[in-house]
């Protein structure tokens, strides 16, 4: 006994002239399955075969069915035989009712299953001993959805996302993690509704124009070096707190309008050729010793 597909019935009986399509070959009670033509295109139904032919018909064939296709149906005639590798293919291909298919295409080393849309576009191919499964859609969108689930992507190689223009939304945040040898998280970049966090053993960064706008900054680190060819910093006050500065240049230029000074507990100047001190007014006050030693002194 075939199994057949069953038509939703809204009346007792519909009555069907037509063509149809060879599907099943006959069987013990000698009926064959058969796919509707239009305006019934992929209804499947059961057929008895009424005409005398010299060659016993085959899957693929286009036969003249008549009878009601909820009880009695008979095959009166054949409009059209295939052979050789239209039937391989009639074989191999499974119809939808708006015009797309799906075949198991044989005819290469390897045999791969794919599926066609109603204008022949190949939306689905899968080769199982390339091990590989594509989508591809030519014109339109393709949309992942879980209403109420997660989406995973787990790929024991990598992953690539290629486009015009790649979007990453998130409603609660955005992460993106590099996992060492034993799934632990050793490189990180989040993004949460008011924070950026950036963890990383090293961090390099190149670029020809870098612009930072930020309200208040702070650093916190054991070293910082760097290597500048010109640098220029405009700030409207500057604090420097440290235990020991040390400042070696080949030419040091300091321009202050108003006031300079220096606050230290001792003060050690060395000179290796002139001191030049030049000041409308000069003031130089000891609470004690004040000395003066050369070879020669000059006053006024």
């Amino acid at each position: 006994m075939i199994n057949v597909a069953k038509i939703p019935q809204k009346e007792s009986s519909e009555h069907y002239l037509g063509a149809a399509n060879v599907i099943g070959l006959v069987n013990s009670e000698g009926l064959l399955r058969l796919r509707l033509s239009a305006p019934q295109a992929g209804y499947e139904v059961v057929a008895r075969n009424t005409v005398p032919l010299n060659n016993a018909l085959e899957i693929g064939d286009e036969v003249l069915v008549n009878g009601d296709i909820f009880n009695d149906m008979y095959v009166i005639g054949l409009l059209a035989a295939i052979d050789g590798q239209q039937k391989k293919t009639a074989l191999n291909k499974l119809e939808m009712g708006d015009g797309s298919y799906a075949l198991l295409d044989d005819t290469s080393v390897s045999p791969a299953l794919k599926i066609f849309s109603k204008r022949n576009e190949l939306l689905i191919e899968y080769d199982p001993d390339a091990g590989k499964t594509r989508i591809n859609i030519d014109t339109g969108n393709l949309e992942f959805i879980a209403r109420n689930g997660n989406i995973v992507l787990d790929s024991a190689n990598s992953i690539q996302l290629k486009g015009q223009n790649i979007e990453i939304l998130g409603q609660a945040g955005v992460q993106l993690g590099v996992l060492d040898t034993f799934g632990r998280l050793s490189s990180s970049f989040s993004l949460s509704s008011c924070a950026t966090s950036l963890s990383a053993a090293r961090l390099n960064v190149t670029a020809h124009l870098t612009e930072l706008q930020l309200k208040e900054t702070r650093f916190f680190g054991s070293k910082f070096r760097g290597k500048i060819e010109d640098s220029q910093l405009l700030v409207d006050k500057l604090s420097t707190v440290a235990n020991t500065i040390s400042e070696k240049a080949k030419n040091v230029y300091r321009s202050a309008e108003e006031l300079t000074q220096l606050k230290t507990g001792r003060m050690r100047t060395l000179v290796a050729s002139t001191f030049h001190l030049k000041a409308k007014n000069s003031y130089i006050k000891s609470q004690e010793d004040f000395k003066v030693n050369a070879d020669k002194i000059h006053l006024g």
